[in-house]
């Protein structure tokens, strides 16, 4: 289990793409899978673009560290995201999404003891 410190930390990290090769963005109901390293070559990324099939203007982008902790994932053009209501919200930015629906396109943040399920409007920050 990765701690909220260790998440933010490898974020942060500064990667780079394992291969030279150039891919295509997927086309309505494909997938893409990148395989990203930190610079020093000690932690690997998956990063994910899933598109949708039917509504083709819906979108995940998806950023895993050690296989299965999602770090963040930005869904566009898809269902709002009830986030739970919670009297301890773990991070301070999201305490206005607290208990409320986010529309797309809302981005998830990993937090601990949440596993990436508070959600955030990514509309009203700047990332």
């Amino acid at each position: 289990m990765l701690t909220q410190l260790e998440a933010d930390t490898l974020f942060g990290l500064p990667k780079k793409s394992k291969s030279k090769d150039l891919y295509d963005f997927p086309e309505a109901g494909g997938k893409l899978l990148l395989e990203l390293v930190s610079l020093d070559d000690r932690e690997i990324f998956l990063f994910n673009v899933t598109r949708g099939s039917i509504e083709i203007r819906k979108c995940t982008y998806q950023k895993r560290v050690r296989q299965n902790y999602p770090l963040r994932r930005l869904d566009l053009f898809g269902p709002d995201h009830p986030n739970p209501e919670i009297t301890k919200v773990p991070l301070d930015f999201l305490k206005p999404f607290n208990g409320i629906d986010i529309p797309c396109p809302h981005l998830h943040v990993l937090c601990r003891g949440f596993y990436g399920q508070m959600g955030d409007t990514s509309s009203q920050r700047d990332y």
